[in-house]
This record gives C-alpha cells, sequence and structure tokens, in this order.
C-alpha cells in the first residue's frame, strides 16, 4: 500500500523534488525481499544528507547486517568480525520480525542471509536530522 501511494507522486512536485536534492534518490519507501542464503554484497549511500530504516516485517531470524565494521541482527545482537552468518546464531534465539534499525548508509554496508525464509523488510529514506532542513 505504501509503495503504491508513494509511487503515484509526481516526480514533478515539490516533495518529490526535495527527497531526491535531501535523500539523493526519488524513492521513499519499498519493500525489498532476500532470499535465504543470499547476500547483498559492501556498498554505500548515495549520501550522508539521509537514514535509511529497515524495518524487518517477516524472515529476519538468521539475517545479519553490517555497517561500517559493526555486525548486527535485527533483534539487536552484536557479533565478533570472525563469526560466519549461519542459520541460528544471528538472533541467539530471539526473533528479529517486527524490528527496525536506522542507520547512515553512506557507510559501507552488506547484508547475509543464512535463515530459513525469505526475508521481507520495509525500507524508508530518512531525513537526517543533523543535516535537515536542506542547504
Amino acid at each position: 500500500m505504501i509503495v503504491i501511494i508513494l509511487s503515484e507522486i509526481s516526480l514533478s512536485s515539490s516533495f518529490a523534488k526535495s527527497c531526491v536534492q535531501v535523500c539523493g534518490t526519488g524513492v521513499v519507501a519499498t519493500i525489498f525481499k532476500l532470499s535465504p542464503g543470499a547476500r547483498v554484497l559492501p556498498h554505500t549511500g548515495t549520501s550522508n544528507r539521509r537514514l535509511v530504516l529497515q524495518f524487518a516485517l517477516q524472515g529476519a531470524d538468521g539475517v545479519r547486517f553490517r555497517v561500517g565494521d559493526e555486525w548486527r541482527s535485527y533483534a539487536g545482537e552484536g557479533f565478533r568480525k570472525e563469526e560466519k552468518p549461519v542459520e541460528g546464531n544471528s538472533a541467539k534465539g530471539r526473533s528479529g520480525d517486527g524490528k527496525a534499525v536506522v542507520f547512515d548508509d553512506s557507510f559501507e554496508h552488506e547484508v547475509a542471509h543464512a535463515g530459513p525464509e525469505d526475508r521481507y523488510v520495509l525500507y524508508a529514506v530518512l531525513y537526517h536530522p543533523e543535516v535537515y532542513p536542506p542547504l
């Protein structure tokens, strides 16, 4: 529903133009799917003027993500660098479904999915509170 509503906003609108200017993208929210065994390779975002929110809708067990040098699960546990993402060690028995993470995606980040089911997250681009309003 959110994706449909936001996709109907014309790119000529002042709202959409301000999102592109501040966030580096016209996409404000979408839903991403990641299959078991898949990885999102290390990458960086387009600007440090935005933050990214990922809200785990389903399938967060067994998923780990790294921002900078820190590995985490959606349930909040941290991991040592040498720990490999394998099923069962990411949330130590606690589900990450229904949990959110917010991070500055200008830092290198990646995702590794060693869980048993497809992961779905609501992905939203937010204004960075320390650099808003835009210059």
